[in-house]
C-alpha cells in the first residue's frame, strides 16, 4: 500500500475499509473488494445515474442506497440541481471519510454535505421499512457485487421488490448487476430486477469500467431510459 497520507486501513462497524492513494489514483476497498477507483469511476456512475435521472422529469426526490462514498449523489445534483436526495448506506466509516477525508471529498466534490443531501446510516432493508410508498422518482440501489459470498437470491429479491415500492407512478429505479462473464448470480439479478420493475419500461447494458471489466447496469422508469446520455460506449442487453 502507498505510504501517502492519503491512504489509510481501518475497521468500520461493518468491514474493513482501505483507501490506496495509487499512481493512477485512489482506490477505495471493502474487506479487500474494490468499490471505487478514481481513474474510471466517473465512468461506472455516468453509467448508473444519467439514463434514469433524464427520465423522471424535474426537481426529482431520489433515494441512493449504498452509494457511502458521495459519487453517485455527486452525479445525480450535476444533472439535476434541484433535486432533493436521501443517501443510506449500513458502514458509518465510509459515511466518515465520505465527508472528511480531503482526496474523497475531492472526488464526490462534497456531495454528502450539500444541503441538498440527507444522509442516513442504517441497514438498507430496515430503512427501507422506514420510508414512504412511492416517496420518491429515482431510487438508486448502489450496493456492492451481487456475487459475494453472502449473496440470498430470495432475500435480494425482497430487496429489490421493496425498492420497487418507493418509486412515484412518474419515477424509476436503476441499479448495477455486477458482470455477466464473472457473476454467477447475474441471471438471478436482473430476474428480480424485471419482475419487480415489470410494469415499467426497463433497459439493460453493459458499459467497459476499467476496474472491473464489462459491467452491466438496470434501469426502468414510467418513461424509457435513454442510454445517449452515457458518453461512453454502451451495449444493450436483454431485459
Amino acid at each position: 500500500m502507498s505510504s501517502s497520507t492519503n491512504s489509510l486501513d481501518r475497521v468500520g462497524r461493518h468491514h474493513r475499509v482501505r483507501l490506496d492513494d495509487l499512481e493512477h489514483g485512489l482506490a477505495l476497498y471493502l474487506d479487500g473488494v474494490l468499490q471505487l477507483s478514481s481513474a474510471d469511476e466517473r465512468r461506472y456512475h455516468a453509467a448508473l445515474v444519467r439514463p434514469l435521472i433524464a427520465a423522471v422529469g424535474p426537481d426529482p426526490r431520489v433515494l441512493i442506497i449504498g452509494g457511502g462514498d458521495g459519487c453517485a449523489a455527486r452525479d445525480v445534483l450535476a444533472c439535476a440541481p434541484r433535486a432533493t436526495v436521501t443517501v443510506i448506506d449500513h458502514e458509518p466509516l465510509v459515511l466518515e471519510l465520505a465527508t472528511t477525508h480531503p482526496a474523497l471529498t475531492a472526488i464526490n466534490e462534497g456531495a454528502l454535505s450539500d444541503p441538498r443531501v440527507s444522509v442516513v446510516c442504517a441497514d438498507a432493508e430496515s430503512a427501507i421499512a422506514r420510508l414512504p410508498t412511492a416517496g420518491f422518482d429515482a431510487v438508486y440501489l448502489d450496493l456492492t457485487d451481487p456475487d459475494h459470498p453472502g449473496f440470498d437470491a430470495s432475500r435480494f429479491a425482497q430487496l429489490v421488490n421493496r425498492a420497487a415500492a418507493l418509486v412515484s407512478v412518474r419515477g424509476g429505479l436503476a441499479m448495477h448487476a455486477g458482470s455477466p462473464f464473472l457473476h454467477g448470480s447475474w441471471s438471478q439479478v436482473v430476474t428480480a430486477f424485471a419482475i419487480a420493475l415489470a410494469t415499467r419500461q426497463r433497459v439493460a447494458y453493459l458499459v467497459e469500467v476499467p476496474s472491473f471489466g464489462s459491467w452491466s447496469f438496470l434501469a426502468a422508469a414510467q418513461e424509457r431510459p435513454s442510454l445517449d446520455g452515457i458518453g461512453h460506449p454502451v451495449l444493450r442487453l436483454q431485459c
